[in-house]
């Protein structure tokens, strides 16, 4: 009885100080170092490759994705003026709205559309 108490004690422990070790790792790598504003966990790209969105994490924990379309072989370009869109809360919450917009998918074209308004 003596010996199921004290593995069953050493196992709390230890489980206790690996959530301890996990919870400092973790706090650890999503520090910033002061010249870095932001990161990039991801990029995702659409089917035919044409287009593609940053993901992007900034310093205060809000991210922010980036379009971009290919210019030559694996060079992709900023969108426009290249405005980050969002914030949103999570990096999968920007994913999830990035691969949500028609321009991704290749819905929507680039064309003015203030050039085809009615006479």
């Amino acid at each position: 009885m003596t010996q199921d108490f004290l593995i069953i004690g050493s196992s709390l422990v230890l489980g206790l100080a690996l959530v301890f070790w996990l919870s400092r790792r973790h706090r650890r790598a999503t520090q910033f170092p002061a010249r870095i504003a932001y990161v990039v966990p991801f990029r995702l790209y659409s089917e035919d490759g044409s287009r593609g969105v940053e993901v992007r994490v900034r310093r205060d924990g809000q991210s922010y994705f980036v379009e971009q379309e290919r210019v030559e072989g694996t060079t992709y370009k900023n969108r426009g003026r290249g405005e980050e869109i969002g914030p949103f809360a999570t990096p999968e919450a920007a994913e999830a709205a990035a691969v949500a917009r028609p321009w991704f998918s290749g819905e929507e074209s680039d064309r003015d559309t203030t050039a085809h308004s009615s006479p």
